[in-house]
């Protein structure tokens, strides 16, 4: 995906980096949904590791690879194609992301002290992760049904 950063001097067609954060988007719904079946035991104390890996991989790949493609290069180039257009629109999303990403790291800390202590209740990490899951395929649907339809709309224009 980083090779597409030359999508900013023309190099590399928006529509294919649409695409790739829309497969992104994808995967992030398969490891929701992982996460969700992990969590809707009673007791699921014996997958904590599990789901700290799961929460490695938001951090990671959600949190970091994914939202900082989406604002570097896609959001960037949106904006250069009409700075006002589509500006509030933007930020909130931007802010969203960053919301996220408070909220994983929250999680990641929450799971790690749960593993320390085995006979700690659950309860408000299931509903921390169960709020993580619900929010985060919000803004990804508004991400694919909003952003990327408008940046598409604006790659047509730009190169019909």
């Amino acid at each position: 995906m980083m090779s597409c950063l030359k999508a900013i001097f023309g190099r590399c067609k928006m529509k294919d980096v649409i695409e790739r954060l829309n497969e992104e988007h994808k995967l992030i719904e398969t490891k929701l949904n992982e996460l969700e079946t992990l969590i809707s035991k009673n007791d699921f104390h014996q997958d904590l590791d599990s789901i700290l890996e799961m929460i490695g991989f938001f951090e990671q790949y959600a949190c970091i690879s994914h939202h900082q493609t989406e604002e570097k290069l896609l959001y960037h180039w949106m904006l250069a194609q009409n700075k006002n257009s589509d500006k509030e629109l933007i930020e909130r999303i931007v802010s969203e992301h960053r919301y996220l990403e408070g909220l994983v790291s929250k999680i990641k800390n929450e799971t790690m002290a749960d593993i320390n202590d085995t006979k700690k209740p659950l309860g408000e990490l299931g509903e921390d992760l169960s709020f993580l899951i619900s929010k985060y395929r919000e803004h990804a649907e508004r991400e694919s049904s909003f952003i990327f339809v408008i940046a598409e709309s604006l790659s047509n224009a730009a190169h019909p």
